[in-house]
C-alpha cells in the first residue's frame, strides 16, 4: 500500500467526504469506477505537489486536493456536479459545526481553540493570517493568504 492509499483511507475518515457513498448511489453512479477514477485524479494531484511545505500539505492532502479530485470527477459523471459536491460537503460541514456547537460550552475547549489554533495556522505557513485580537473567547483576524483559494484558483 502507497502513503497515497493511506491518504485515501484518512480522506474517507473524513465527514465531508463520508456523504459521497449516498450521493452516488442516489444518482445511480457505479462507485466502483467512480472511485478508480477519483483515486487515479487524486494520486496525480498528490504527485503534483509532492514538494509542496508539510504545513501546506497537511491542509491540502485531506481537504483541498480531495475536494478538487472529487469535484472533477463528479463532472464526469453526475448530471449535477457542483449540487452533488454541495450536499457532500455540507453534510461534514453541519458534522463539524455541531462538534463546535458542542464544545462551545466548554471554556478550557474555547480557551485552547482561540488562543492556539489561530497563532499556529499562522506559524507554521500554510494560512497567513492578521491576527487583531485573541482572547480566551474571541478571536479576530484577517486570511491574508489561503490555500484554499491558492489551489482552487489553480485548478478552475
Amino acid at each position: 500500500m502507497s502513503s497515497y492509499d493511506d491518504i485515501i483511507g484518512i480522506v474517507f475518515q473524513n465527514p465531508h467526504f463520508i456523504a459521497i457513498h449516498d450521493i452516488l448511489s442516489a444518482e445511480d453512479i457505479p462507485e466502483e469506477t467512480f472511485m478508480a477514477d477519483f483515486r487515479e485524479l487524486l494520486f496525480q494531484l498528490l504527485e503534483d505537489h509532492v514538494n509542496d511545505n508539510e504545513a501546506l500539505k497537511e491542509e491540502s492532502n485531506y481537504y483541498i486536493l480531495p475536494g478538487i479530485a472529487m469535484y472533477k470527477t463528479l463532472q464526469r459523471y453526475s448530471k449535477a456536479p457542483l449540487e452533488s459536491f454541495k450536499k457532500m460537503w455540507f453534510f461534514g460541514a453541519e458534522k463539524g459545526a455541531a462538534y463546535l456547537q458542542e464544545k462551545a460550552g466548554n471554556e478550557e475547549f474555547l480557551a485552547g481553540w482561540c488562543r492556539n489554533i489561530t497563532p499556529k495556522q499562522t506559524d507554521r505557513g500554510a494560512f497567513v493570517f492578521d491576527i487583531r485580537s485573541v482572547s480566551d473567547s474571541y478571536t479576530e483576524y484577517h486570511v491574508l493568504k489561503c490555500p484554499y483559494v491558492l489551489f482552487c484558483g489553480e485548478y478552475r
